[in-house]
């Protein structure tokens, strides 16, 4: 998540992003870090979606674990922080 925050800031700051030269549109979060580092975009944009949707001290309990996988993870999503607490 943190990368995606930087990346929020410098777009947000007036500094210069990459173009989608066919478009002539900005460039997405997922699409430059695919790019970057080789991972499908739909693959990054599942983890920005878990990241932003699991409480963090949820998250952190679950990292690592049993339950840190894609089908636990994406569950997890779909409950309330409370009910993700529980």
């Amino acid at each position: 998540m943190r990368r995606k925050e930087v990346w929020e800031r410098i777009r947000n700051s007036g500094a210069s992003c990459t173009e989608n030269r066919d478009r002539g549109r900005p460039s997405e979060f997922a699409s430059e870090t695919a790019d970057a580092t080789g991972v499908d975009k739909s693959t990054i944009n599942r983890a920005v979606s878990r990241a932003e949707k699991i409480a963090p001290d949820v998250l952190a309990e679950v990292s690592g674990t049993e339950h840190d996988k894609g089908v636990e993870l994406d569950a997890l999503k779909r409950l309330s922080p409370d009910e993700q607490r529980s």
